[in-house]
């Protein structure tokens, strides 16, 4: 065998063994891996998470939002309690207490930084939003359902909510505005008088006639038109309105 076919056998046994070794390091970081769990390293209980000055709103938002709940989970090294690509523990896991307890105090959390807009849409979903990495993955999943919506979609979707299918009319009247304020972030500019005359007109459906003439009459009498209206003129008809309904709520009471 002449001295170049020995020296083509020796570099293939070299890059077959260093495969082998790839191969090796691989399966067992693999291995190492698969056997991380959410509850390997907790802090102690109970936890104190600060409130976010920012709560998540719309889509717009997410990243920032994101980048705030991360850098407090981090702070506690809880940043795996959020990842669903992080195995749970199993039942007889030493820290499977614990990690239950501060699972659905994060879930909670999160659940205190988001509107309440979007906490009801979460709520009126089939999706169980109880421990912290399947409640981050709801609002991820909003997130994204929002983000894939074109803007006449979005347009269609705001202007066509029906007081009907809400709890309340004050629910229905803080919806929109949270759906308008998307539109708002999309550069979708819809005049504020256009919202409050919408969100009056809904009124109607909801059966509040006398509520729904009362705020026409606020309008002439305050002499505001279109021409006039700003979005903080829109924000103080909104809290007059949000307080007569809590108001005619309060009274409809048995």
């Amino acid at each position: 065998m002449s001295a170049s076919s020995n020296q083509d056998l020796t570099m293939t046994n070299i890059m077959e063994n260093k495969n082998d070794d790839l191969d090796d390091w691989l399966g067992e970081a693999l291995r190492i891996e698969a056997a991380r769990t959410q509850a390997d390293h907790l802090p102690p209980i109970p936890v104190t998470f600060t409130e976010l000055s920012n709560p998540l709103h719309t889509a717009h938002q997410f990243d920032d939002w994101d980048e705030d709940i991360r850098a407090v989970l981090a702070r506690e090294d809880l940043t795996d309690i959020i990842d669903m690509n992080t195995s749970r523990p199993r039942e007889n896991h030493s820290n499977i207490k614990a990690w239950e307890q501060l699972s659905m105090a994060v879930a909670q959390w999160l659940k205190d930084n988001i509107s309440s807009s979007l906490l009801r849409q979460l709520e009126r979903t089939e999706q169980a939003i109880s421990f912290a990495d399947e409640t981050y993955t709801a609002i991820m999943k909003e997130v994204d359902e929002e983000r894939k919506m074109t803007d006449y979609e979005m347009l269609v979707a705001c202007w066509n909510m029906n007081p009907d299918s809400f709890f309340s009319a004050s629910e229905y009247v803080e919806d929109f505005i949270h759906a308008a304020a998307r539109l708002v972030d999309r550069d979708m500019e819809i005049p504020p008088y256009a919202i409050l005359l919408r969100i009056i007109d809904g009124l109607g459906q909801a059966n509040l006639l006398a509520l729904k003439d009362k705020m026409i009459d606020k309008l002439q009498q305050n002499e505001d038109t279109g021409s006039n209206f700003t979005r903080g003129r829109l924000q103080e008809y909104v809290n007059m309105l949000q307080g007569e309904l809590r108001i005619e709520e309060i009274t409809r009471k048995p």
